[in-house]
């Protein structure tokens, strides 16, 4: 979206609803497979709490950043999801 010229703001409202519900529906999958192994895991709370202090500071600051820095981050953040997206699916095969 940002390459087609949209603002970052505009693929923030665009993008983030279709992340909520994919990472909502992958968390959910995830939990089905072994639901007391995510619910009783040690690292859930941080977990939970950086994503939580990660958006608030990400809304904070995004509108501040310049449109090079936002492309970067969100193509290493994705690069990085996806690896641990086949990690999983790995161990879990």
């Amino acid at each position: 979206m940002l390459a087609s010229g949209r603002t970052s703001g505009q693929a923030r409202v665009l993008v983030q609803p279709i992340a909520f519900v994919a990472y909502g529906v992958a968390f959910t999958l995830h939990g089905l497979t072994n639901w007391s192994l995510v619910s009783e895991a040690p690292w859930l709370v941080t977990f939970v709490a950086t994503t939580i202090a990660g958006a608030l500071l990400g809304r904070m600051v995004g509108g501040y950043l310049p449109l090079p820095v936002i492309k970067f981050s969100t193509r290493i953040i994705s690069v990085f999801a996806g690896i641990a997206l086949v990690r999983r699916a790995m161990q879990l095969g």
